[in-house]
């Protein structure tokens, strides 16, 4: 009569059932019986992981066997949005006249990210320089490594200062993320900043 026992490492969790099985009698040599486990990763897991697999009979030596399997954790997306705090104004008009906003996405886990996108909102009196899309795909980043993207704004004629806002969402299969918002602040034109073409 033979009696397997699993063996199951201290963190993943059989999914029901006992870890012993009663495969009862076997009849001629040669035969074969099958039995299996299922097990889950409860979360806390990124190491190599070793299942051993214990047989006793009444009438036979034990035996057993062992195999080892990888757990990787998941792709885990970091995201900074950057962003000057202010401009000047130099010359009647803002300086930089254009700036870059970028966005830096970093892999945090162990799997390779894939199939992500990056939407910006433009800001009202802010506009993308040379036709540039709101939408950008993420190439493909691998675990611990960073991707950079950036996009040029540009105030618009009529903007005499306060904030610029901006947003940046994050889409991906599982749907689209919370935005995340920054702003640039912008003094206000005076007078005197605007006076100075016409001054005589």
């Amino acid at each position: 009569m033979l009696r397997p026992n699993y063996n199951c490492p201290p963190r993943p969790k059989a999914c029901w059932g006992s870890a012993k099985a009663n495969l009862g009698e076997f009849a001629p040599p040669g035969d074969m019986r099958q039995i299996s486990w299922q097990v889950w990763a409860d979360g806390s897991v990124d190491d190599v992981l070793v299942y051993k697999v214990e047989v006793k009979a009444e009438n036979s030596d034990a035996n057993s066997a062992k195999e080892s399997i990888q757990v990787v954790s998941p792709a885990q997306l970091k995201i900074s949005f950057e962003v000057p705090e202010t401009l000047q104004i130099s010359d009647e008009q803002y300086y930089p006249a254009a700036f870059e906003l970028k966005a830096r996405v970093r892999n945090e886990g162990a799997c390779r990210l894939m199939a992500i996108y990056l939407k910006f909102r433009t800001p009202l009196f802010g506009a993308l320089e040379k036709k540039e899309s709101q939408k950008r795909f993420v190439p493909i980043v691998d675990a611990g490594e960073e991707v950079t993207l950036s996009w040029t704004v540009r105030p618009t004629d009529g903007f005499r200062g306060g904030n610029l806002y901006y947003g940046l969402t994050m889409q991906s299969e599982k749907g689209q993320q919370p935005a995340l918002n920054r702003s640039t602040y912008a003094p206000r034109f005076t007078a005197q900043d605007l006076g100075r073409s016409t001054a005589v």
